[in-house]
């Protein structure tokens, strides 16, 4: 994936996000785990977009607080952090670009 393709799909991610449910996160945030652990750790390291914190703070939800059981609660929380995050990598990538 190039890193103008990177930045498009985070753009389409943070704003599928706000139509998750408790019913359809698991397998969509699941997948986007893998995207950003995959893409953007070696786009970082290619293109030293300086995501490493954001990189990290993801990959520390997904190994801590992700699972198939959480509370509408807990969905809502962990996917308005995530989005956080994700806006602050778009950010970052913009101003590389």
């Amino acid at each position: 994936m190039t890193l103008d393709e990177f930045l498009k799909r985070l753009k389409k991610e943070s704003n599928d996000m706000e139509g998750l449910t408790r019913r359809n996160y698991y397998a969509y945030l699941n997948s986007l785990f893998k995207l950003i652990a995959y893409d953007g750790d070696r786009l970082n390291k290619k293109h030293d977009l300086m995501i490493m914190p954001y990189l990290q703070y993801i990959n520390n939800t997904q190994r801590d607080d992700f699972r198939e059981d959480l509370s509408k609660a807990e969905v809502e929380e962990i996917l308005e952090s995530l989005k956080t995050d994700i806006d602050c990598m778009i950010f970052r990538i913009e101003q590389k670009s």
